[in-house]
């Protein structure tokens, strides 16, 4: 059977990150197969790495530029294949701080890289093959995770090569921005006439039967930021006074567990709402210091995730399992289907995305959550992560991912590790036009 490298390259990261969670046979096991890697699928003619092991001399090229090119065949791996041994050794530096991998980054694995390097076309890229086969296909996506990489070699190393080739990534990934898609978003046609409010559904079938409109308090603030923002169909910002905040209704005195929640979340005014209604809106838009006449949104995001850790701590139904290292409550799987599940529809399940999206409010009892999770065995984790939910008390689990909850807890790590989505969002200047619109305050928009 033939394994490719790309599988086995990509073990090197977890393996990285459970060496830093405690435990150094993790790290040892990436640096065998590291070595394992290195060994087998060596191609010596340009040292660089084999798509598969055992070779297959039927594979060929296929990703060529010019159409006319003859297909070829396949020495060597593809680009992004390859990439992900800069991947491997940037984790087991930063890791590990052994300069052997630094050696191997510097002295090898770069000027292998260096070989897709297309000077033939501006902005110069790294292309799908290299360039001693011609021209070939180019992507962003193989680009921006060598560039990520790169930045995260320069943050340890200083070395301002790396630094410099990230820089001219971006300027090719940047090259393809569009602005046909943020443009042709019609926020003024969710206004069903001239309402003062946006309506969640329309359909060239049923029309507005749905009759849904977006009030606050949920995950909907961001789509009245991006409404107000909006260069070509942009909203008054009395939809947003008087739709999102209700004239002034949306303001709320409850107090769980002594977290003041600023803003009645909606059908959960008491207690407080799913834990996502903390992290959709504010994947870009930056809750630290910003505020408005209803609200400090630090305060509503971390008040929110605070109240929801302490209520999995008192664990007023008894849940076995609950606690510091064990806590969550959000929309997921559920044992009888799908729920909302939160402190007034607590269900005895635990949704892993609640807590580890929560990590820029409440770091220290995201990280137990973490570690708790990662010690609860396999049975709730796989290959892509943790599971979208689990209840301990039933010892129940569905061996599923839910991309819509997934894909929030990389961007808030990221945010809680260095704020990068948060300034890149806050950098637009019509976000920042449509904050100040809307009556915002924020240092960072500022």
């Amino acid at each position: 059977m033939r394994k490719s490298f790309i599988a086995l390259t990509f073990l090197l990261v977890p393996a990285c990150l459970s060496a830093q969670l405690g435990g150094k046979i993790y790290l040892q096991r990436a640096d065998s197969l590291l070595e394992q890697v290195l060994s087998l699928y060596e191609v010596k003619k340009y040292g660089l790495l084999m798509e598969t092991y055992p070779r297959n001399p039927k594979q060929q090229i296929t990703y060529t530029a010019n159409t006319g090119s003859e297909v070829t065949q396949q020495e060597v791996s593809f680009l992004w294949p390859y990439s992900a041994m800069v991947s491997g050794c940037v984790s087991l530096y930063k890791t590990s701080g052994n300069k052997k991998y630094k050696k191997l980054m510097d002295k090898q694995i770069k000027p292998g890289l260096d070989l897709y390097w297309d000077t033939t076309r501006q902005p110069e890229c790294y292309q799908s093959y290299p360039a001693f086969a011609g021209q070939n296909d180019r992507y962003y996506d193989d680009n921006d995770w060598v560039a990520i990489d790169f930045c995260d070699y320069y943050a340890v190393t200083k070395n301002k090569e790396y630094l410099k080739k990230a820089i001219a990534l971006h300027d090719y990934i940047y090259s393809g921005w569009s602005d046909e898609l943020w443009h042709g978003m019609e926020f003024d046609w969710y206004r069903n006439g001239d309402q003062n409010v946006l309506y969640w559904h329309w359909s060239p079938n049923y029309g507005w039967e749905m009759n849904f409109p977006l009030e606050g308090y949920n995950e909907c603030l961001i789509t009245y930021i991006l409404a107000a923002s909006s260069p070509t169909h942009s909203v008054p910002a009395a939809c947003y006074h008087e739709g999102w905040a209700r004239s002034g209704g949306i303001k709320s005195a409850s107090k769980p567990y002594g977290y003041p929640l600023e803003l009645k979340h909606n059908g959960a005014e008491e207690k407080g709402g799913p834990l996502f209604w903390a992290h959709y809106s504010y994947i870009g838009l930056d809750p630290r210091n910003l505020t408005d006449q209803y609200a400090n949104y630090w305060n509503v995001v971390r008040n929110h995730a605070m109240s929801d850790y302490q209520y999995c701590v008192t664990n007023p139904k008894g849940y076995k399992g609950y606690g510091p290292d064990c806590w969550g409550l959000t929309a997921s799987y559920s044992i009888n289907g799908y729920s909302a599940h939160m402190p007034d529809n607590d269900l005895g399940v635990i949704t892993p995305t609640a807590a580890l999206s929560s990590f820029p409010y409440t770091p220290e009892e995201s990280m137990a959550a973490l570690k708790g999770f990662y010690k609860q065995g396999s049975w709730i984790w796989g290959k892509y992560g943790f599971y979208d939910a689990f209840s301990p008390n039933e010892k129940w689990t569905v061996p599923h991912y839910l991309a819509i909850d997934q894909c929030t807890i990389a961007p808030m790590i990221e945010n809680h590790r260095t704020g990068l989505l948060w300034r890149l969002f806050m950098s637009c200047p019509e976000i920042q036009d449509g904050l100040k619109k809307l009556g915002f305050t924020s240092t960072t928009a500022e």
